[in-house]
């Protein structure tokens, strides 16, 4: 039997890279082994941190990594182990195999517990796309742990509009109970599709969090202020958001209600960052946004162009 210990520290950093792939259920078709050699017992730890693991996966998508991994081991011309294809046939003939639609991705966040969160395995599903987490959540998940002693210096309440899985929410709950324990703060997880702020509130539960959710509609929050966050009490800090528009219309209500919480809150300035598409926009879209950002004396906006923000590798322990 070959042995499941990793020849070097190399070996161990691959492996986990490998781990948190497999535990997101990134696509297969982005998923890498980052070269690593699949020797007998390289193969063997690949299942003992992906199928042997605590963390589950949907048997489809099991079945489909170990295919791709036994693809990827004849490639090197080794033999493939014979517990993988045990695993192969395990995957395939549970009752499960073929039939989910939400699945749990576990997301390990450096120096913070693992975020197990229940997710849609389709982009958009029932009417929403806040079902999933997208890639700019983790993006500035990666920010606001790399940069945890800028942001958290005066923070006490946070809100994150269009909240969807809730995986910002719940880093910064655990940012803040690790580095700010005894100071009192607060997380509002927004979001405004019933069947989003369910899910949202099963996640939060889920990791333990003490993350508040709250429902906010942008668009008649202006017109409602009774409709803001419920049980807001508290001068606002910090207003996150990622990938929450997918139509350009509700670019004004946006601005809007992040213009409200800044002036509920009696702050002078706000800084909006956006990620630019890698596809350039069409210059009388640019154009309309520029101007009506423009209308907004009191925020800044900045952008960043989208492969900026690309190809770097995300909670890696």
């Amino acid at each position: 039997m070959p042995s499941t210990k990793p020849a070097d520290s190399t070996s161990i950093f691959i492996l986990t890279q490998i781990r948190n792939q497999y535990h997101s259920l990134t696509p297969l078709r982005a998923f890498t082994f980052h070269h690593i050699t699949p020797s007998p017992a390289i193969q063997t730890s690949i299942l003992s941190h992906t199928i042997h693991s605590s963390y589950g996966a949907p048997k489809t998508y099991q079945a489909a990594f170990l295919k791709h991994l036994i693809s990827y081991t004849e490639s090197h011309e080794i033999e493939v182990e014979g517990n993988v294809y045990t695993a192969v046939a395990h995957s395939m003939a549970s009752p499960s195999y073929g039939t989910a639609d939400m699945a749990v991705k576990t997301y390990f966040p450096p120096s913070l517990q693992p975020i197990s969160l229940h997710e849609s395995l389709s982009f958009a599903s029932g009417g929403t796309t806040g079902l999933c987490s997208w890639t700019a959540s983790l993006v500035l998940a990666d920010y606001l742990l790399t940069h945890h002693e800028h942001v958290l210096r005066h923070c006490t309440t946070v809100v994150e509009l269009g909240a969807g899985t809730g995986l910002l929410s719940i880093v910064m709950s655990n940012l803040l109970g690790k580095h700010r324990a005894l100071s009192p703060s607060r997380v509002y997880a927004t979001d405004h599709h019933p069947q989003v702020l369910q899910n949202l509130s099963r996640n939060t539960a889920r990791n333990g969090s003490n993350v508040l959710v709250e429902e906010l509609d942008w668009i008649t929050i202006q017109d409602d202020p009774s409709k803001a966050i419920a049980s807001l009490k508290e001068s606002v800090n910090l207003i996150i958001a990622s990938d929450v528009i997918f139509c350009p219309s509700l670019i004004p209500h946006l601005l809007n209600t992040i213009l409200f919480l800044l002036r509920q809150s009696e702050c002078e300035y706000g800084f909006v960052r956006i990620v630019r598409p890698r596809q350039k926009p069409k210059e009388s879209t640019k154009k309309k946004k520029l101007e009506h950002w423009a209308s907004f004396g009191c925020l800044e906006i900045n952008s960043t162009p989208a492969d900026d923000m690309m190809d770097k590798e995300l909670y890696v322990d």
